[in-house]
């Protein structure tokens, strides 16, 4: 693995431990303060507990300095629909700008788990 890479899933699984932060139910004043909508926190838990999985498995990948290809490709995946998710919402108004920018480095990592895929995929 390329040591760029193994410092993008290092900073990535730092990002997705303060994202499972953000969503675990008991932070409801953090999520009202980046103007979040409100929601049940059955939903909210299921969502945390996804950031944190995938999160534990970014670091995983970073400290054995090896990754799955198949599984940074649903990691990138999801970053990049939560972040398009959170620019589309803003664009009809449902959430601010401000808070649509909270996904932008969700974006950034996407686009640095397509090139690194892109090109394992000409190494192979």
């Amino acid at each position: 693995m390329t040591p760029w890479f193994r410092l993008t899933l290092f900073v990535t699984a730092i990002s997705n431990f303060f994202g499972f932060l953000i969503f675990i139910p008991p932070s409801f004043l953090f999520r009202r303060l980046l103007g979040l909508p409100i929601s049940h926190s059955f939903y909210l838990s299921v969502l945390a507990f996804y950031i944190l999985l995938f999160g534990l498995m970014y670091g995983y990948f970073a400290q054995r300095n090896k990754a799955d290809r198949s599984l940074i490709f649903v990691g990138l995946l999801g970053k990049a629909f939560f972040s398009l998710a959170l620019l589309y919402f803003s664009f009809f108004g449902d959430i601010s700008l401000l808070t649509a920018s909270v996904g932008f480095p969700d974006l950034v990592f996407a686009l640095l788990f397509a090139v690194w895929l892109a090109k394992t995929r000409e190494q192979r």
